[in-house]
């Protein structure tokens, strides 16, 4: 996009940091909308292509950064319908296609696309842009010739093809299937990898996966070595496998309705709290675990500077079992500076959030407003107040951190 509130961009100390796997995501700066901090950042390669990305320059948050998630066009799933038409504009360009325009409205990338093959002056509305941009070669009348070909083709001269695609590891090879005359020309693709896997190994797959060979021409890999697509019996062995190697106290139940994809949920039983769910997503990705155990894991005390001009002007006080993602999310809703001036570890989880209420009943809280700190503003206090509470977190047994995770 241009972006249109460049005069608008306020520079912080976070200004000047690159993000991304290749550190081509700069940080220039931030907005505040709707008393939330919005980070405005630049990437160098979506900026070479200012027909499909404008000016290079996105909105994102901090915690998206740190973590890791670009919200560029680096990652196809942020592509929007204008990224969309104009690709399919191109590839129909480089097919020698005409691009009629979509049938009905935009709704991803599964949205028909009308087109028609020069060539053969045929025309068809029936392929979504996802087969258009990563695979289709050509009409059915093109495909026709190709296949042709194909079927002609020996094993060893595919699997010559495929090897020169440097898209397969070393080991990689297909046989050919029976098809019928003129039909694409299905091929059998053995992985030395996916085909002596954990799947295969519990019975859970063969080790033999079916692909047209147009597709592994184009670097397509239809074992689990390109999109992990597990089948229901595959991701709750998966699921099971990885509870037992974390040696969790829980076990699978079942699935909530039934498995489709990573955002499907199922069912565990914790040995403690009984049964609660969570989705595939949140537990491969980012370890869910049993929420009642989580509330009950933080032994971590810690006391933040809250500052406003290179002044402190406030401080605030708190417990946690992850320091580092704690603080993420204060930073990321406040204009404020929030730099951790001290951690403390507790000997038990009890004693840690005993300390905290203590302090709440005993000093005088909401030093700042919500405005001010939406995340936490009723644990801050005056800056005077430093000395008094690390006393409160010794009287817990508290030792403070020698290093800080900030």
């Amino acid at each position: 996009m241009y972006y249109k509130d460049l005069d608008k961009i306020e520079t912080d100390e976070h200004t000047g940091k690159k993000y991304g796997k290749d550190k081509q995501i700069e940080l220039i700066g931030h907005i505040e909308r709707d008393n939330k901090i919005i980070r405005i950042v630049k990437c160098k390669e979506c900026a070479k292509d200012p027909e499909l990305h404008g000016d290079g320059l996105f909105e994102t948050t901090l915690s998206r950064l740190t973590e890791g998630r670009v919200p560029c066009c680096c990652n196809k799933n942020n592509y929007t319908e204008h990224h969309i038409i104009t690709l399919v504009t191109r590839k129909c360009k480089e097919l020698g296609f005409e691009f009629d325009g979509i049938v009905g409205n935009y709704t991803g990338k599964q949205t028909l696309v009308k087109l028609k093959c020069i060539k053969h002056n045929y025309s068809w509305c029936t392929t979504p842009v996802s087969r258009l941009l990563n695979s289709l070669k050509g009409c059915k009348l093109c495909q026709y010739d190709n296949n042709s070909a194909n079927s002609k083709m020996s094993d060893d001269l595919m699997n010559e093809e495929l090897t020169s695609t440097g898209c397969f590891p070393e080991g990689t090879y297909v046989t050919r299937k029976e098809s019928p005359k003129g039909a694409k020309q299905k091929v059998l693709l053995h992985c030395p990898i996916c085909s002596v896997d954990k799947y295969v190994k519990s019975g859970l797959c063969s080790g033999i996966f079916e692909s047209d060979f147009q597709e592994l021409k184009l670097g397509h890999r239809p074992c689990r070595c390109g999109i992990q697509i597990l089948t229901e019996p595959q991701m709750e062995f998966n699921i099971k496998s990885i509870i037992e190697e974390k040696e969790q106290p829980h076990y699978f139940v079942r699935w909530l309705d039934s498995y489709k994809n990573k955002d499907s949920k199922f069912i565990r039983y914790c040995n403690e709290h009984g049964e609660f769910e969570t989705s595939v997503h949140n537990f491969l990705q980012h370890g869910h675990s049993c929420p009642s155990c989580a509330q009950r894991s933080q032994i971590i005390g810690y006391i933040h500077n809250i500052k406003e001009n290179n002044e402190t002007i406030a401080i605030k006080f708190g417990i946690t079992s992850k320091l580092n993602r704690r603080t993420r999310d204060q930073r990321n809703r406040t204009k404020l500076i929030i730099e951790t001036e001290s951690a403390w570890l507790f000997p038990t989880v009890k004693q840690c959030q005993e300390c905290e209420k203590f302090i709440k009943r005993n000093f005088k809280c909401k030093f700042l407003t919500k405005e001010q700190l939406p995340d936490g503003y009723t644990e801050t206090c005056n800056p005077a107040l430093y000395n008094d509470i690390t006393k409160i977190f010794k009287q817990y047994g508290a030792v403070e951190m020698e290093t800080i995770l900030d």
